[in-house]
């Protein structure tokens, strides 16, 4: 009749019901209660049968329910087991949520994973592997590894045999590999890149492996541009080296006979207007020879070739150096060249001279193209030192056009200058900053400009240095023996005036200073009366108001008791200042030129008091050296191989100045030809490029002969790139000019 006659406690408890309560239907979930009459009217037996209940909450609980069909009483009914599985149902649930999840991540990655089993076929893919590689999801399942539809190469294309599959190695080995780059054909003919890893799932990839791959075709891609672009920019810096190698060459021949001929020239009898003609033709070819230097460093600063050399030198010779190189462009334009160096700057150096001075001079020539008066200072002062070296900070200084911001932004950068009128009204390459910046950071240094317009620029850098350990000491007497003479120091310029002051100051000297020559008398007067005499007054040639040698015919004039030694500065010719002395009667003791150094300051202190005074030189040194090898060489015997005629000429005149005798070889077989005579040769010129036979294949025949295994042979070449030295080396030769 549809009613409970018995339930256990359980059931009781869970539904709130009591026995002879309404039918059991009404604690049914109501979209399964017709479910529920329809299974009860079946005859049989019912088994785990999914149905919701609602409990005595009327909240729907899940249960498995079991039933049969009994008598009872004389009536029919039915015996039911219910089995509550809501929490069973609700962990399947989260499961099914959690899987759910799983897929969508697996199916969103933005990387290709491919689940293989241990069999070796691909269980699982997900959608980024189908996109990858060309075929369906569903194609990938059950696939075997070892397909011959699976064409996989290695980066250089060869076939990547199925032993090196990532896959293979996580399945076969237990190993986890990470970032295997390999290439897949795919079914449409073309290649993906992928970099790929594989890990074992399980024990040493009992369950299979997971692989997951990333596509790097993109990557490759532009890798591969990449490579081709370095290939044609490598194609383009031989062929543009080739060029300048090629116009090196071409321009230093003729160059060599410009030089040379007009040297030789000068040192004939001309009358004036030759002369000056001539003149201006070796000083525009030494220009034009400036400028291809400077293209051949930058060349060799691209080629990453261009090395900084560490031999032991002085400053003092350096900057001595500067006063001819910067000091000759200063003097024509009228302008002062002051050197503002501190006395005790270590001065006995290890580096390269030859580049420092390159950067030095290449910033003082600037400095003086763009300043049309005043003055040019270039100043050095330590900034670091340590035991073995130290650090220089060097500044040039100029009063001349300045610069805007905008146009020190691009100051060293190659081929740039301020701007396009600059090249226009003062010329130049525009390598020479770019040079500079490259050599300071050879040495370790930085470069960098403060500039205002129309006030000028000061130029810094700093360079690293080595110190020479125990050097020789450059005079016989040190400044502290003169420790309180009284100097006076007469100069209208003050930067000139103070830098001067400042050096003496710093030798222990008592120094004054006057503003031109007519306060120069009064002080000098006073100092008499005082009975404190100056001993020794620098007095500047040029001064307003009244110059130095009207200064000095003044105090002759007065007859002074204790009158002082006088050493004229100039910063025009020492033989203009002495020819100027000379005819007013003035008495001097000597002329210094300016920019005067704390070392020519001292050589000329010591010399105007009469003291004993060594100091190397090094142009002097040099110049010495030349005449010392001139006397040596004269009478030695050298085989001349050179094919221009006009450098025939040029070198044949100057080896015969130097009491050389010259035998000439127009090319390499020729040469070969007079040496198998039998001459006693005591060396050999070589040109490098001749026809018939060249330079280097003539100096390999001469060396493979036992009697001229030593002979001396000097490469006398056009070519100055980068590994000419070496190749002439490599050829038996000894060096090259």
């Amino acid at each position: 009749n549809g009613r409970i006659h018995y339930a256990n406690r359980q059931f009781l408890d869970t539904f709130g019901v009591e026995e002879g309560d309404p039918s059991p239907q009404l604690y049914v979930n109501e979209s399964d209660r017709d479910a529920l009459v329809a299974m009860l009217k079946q005859d049989g037996i019912a088994r785990n049968v999914e149905i919701q209940l609602l409990d005595h909450t009327q909240q729907p609980r899940d249960m498995l329910v079991t039933y049969v069909q009994i008598e009872y009483e004389g009536e029919e009914g039915i015996l039911g087991w219910i089995m509550d599985i809501s929490d069973r149902k609700a962990a399947e649930e989260e499961i099914r949520n959690s899987q759910q999840q799983l897929k969508a991540l697996f199916e969103a990655l933005p990387v290709g994973v491919v689940m293989i089993n241990q069999e070796g076929q691909i269980a699982e893919a997900n959608a980024m592997s189908e996109e990858f590689l060309g075929i369906s999801a569903d194609e990938h399942k059950m696939r075997d590894l070892q397909s011959s539809e699976w064409r996989i190469v290695r980066s250089d294309l060869t076939t990547m045999p199925v032993e090196e599959y990532p896959a293979s190695r996580a399945l076969n080995r237990g190993e986890k590999v990470r970032g295997v780059e390999m290439g897949i054909y795919r079914p449409q003919g073309d290649i993906v890149w992928i970099s790929t890893s594989a890990s074992p799932i399980g024990s040493s990839g009992e369950l299979g492996v997971a692989v997951a791959f990333e596509n790097i075709t993109e990557r490759k891609e532009a890798e591969n541009a990449l490579l081709q672009a370095k290939e044609l920019a490598e194609e383009a810096t031989r062929a543009k080296s080739d060029f300048l190698a090629n116009m090196s060459h071409e321009i230093r021949t003729p160059m060599n006979a410009i030089i040379g001929m007009s040297h030789l020239a000068l040192q004939t009898e001309l009358n004036p207007k030759q002369q000056n003609y001539i003149e201006k033709v070796n000083r525009s070819a030494e220009n034009l020879l400036g400028i291809i230097n400077d293209i051949l460093d930058f060349s060799k600063i691209e080629a990453g070739k261009l090395d900084i050399e560490k031999s032991n030198f002085r400053l003092e010779d350096l900057f001595d150096n500067l006063a001819n190189m910067v000091g000759i462009k200063a003097e024509e334009k009228g302008l002062e060249l002051l050197f503002d160096t501190a006395i005790d700057l270590p001065t006995a150096l290890i580096g390269d001279a030859l580049r420092l001075g390159q950067i030095i001079t290449n910033l003082g020539n600037n400095a003086v193209k763009f300043t049309d008066s005043g003055e040019v200072i270039i100043g050095v002062e330590a900034v670091g030192q340590q035991e073995d070296q130290v650090e220089l900070h060097f500044w040039i200084k100029d009063s001349g056009i300045g610069m805007t911001p905008e146009q020190q932004s691009r100051l060293f950068q190659s081929f740039s200058q301020a701007d396009s009128s600059t090249t226009r009204k003062y010329g130049g390459t525009g390598l020479g900053l770019a040079i500079s910046k490259q050599l300071v950071e050879m040495m370790e240094g930085k470069i960098w400009v403060e500039s205002t317009v129309g006030v000028g620029s000061i130029f810094h850098f700093h360079a690293r240095l080595g110190l020479q350990q125990n050097p020789q000491p450059r005079r016989s007497w040190q400044a502290d023996e003169l420790k309180g003479l009284r100097i006076l120091i007469a100069d209208d310029n003050t930067s000139a005036r103070e830098i001067l002051l400042t050096m003496a100051r710093g030798f222990g000297f008592e120094v004054d200073a006057a503003h031109h020559g007519e306060e120069a008398c009064r002080m000098i007067e006073e100092a008499e009366a005082k009975a404190i005499p100056y001993d020794l007054i620098f007095m500047d040639w040029q001064m307003p108001v009244m110059d130095g040698i009207e200064c000095i015919q003044q105090l002759q004039s007065r007859q002074l008791k204790h009158p002082p030694t006088v050493i004229m500065v100039t910063a025009y010719g020492r033989e203009e200042a002495h020819s100027a002395a000379e005819r007013s009667g003035a008495a001097i003791h000597s002329v210094l030129t300016k920019p005067i150094t704390a070392s020519t300051l001292l050589e000329a202190i010591g010399r105007a008091l009469g003291r004993e005074v060594e100091v190397e030189n090094h142009s002097k040194s040099n110049q010495e050296n030349a005449r010392e090898a001139m006397h040596k060489l004269a009478g030695a015997k050298l085989l001349l191989v050179e094919d221009n005629d006009m450098n025939q000429d040029l070198a044949t005149e100057l080896l015969s100045q130097a009491g050389i005798i010259v035998t000439l070889a127009e090319n390499g077989e020729k040469a070969l030809d007079i040496l198998k005579l039998g001459d006693d040769f005591d060396g050999i010129l070589m040109d490098c490029q001749m026809p018939v036979m060249d330079g280097y294949t003539a100096t390999r025949a001469i060396r493979k002969q036992p009697q001229f295994q030593d002979i001396p042979i000097i490469a006398m070449t056009a070519n100055a790139m980068v590994g000419d030295r070496e190749k002439v080396i490599e050829a038996g030769m000894n060096d090259h000019i």
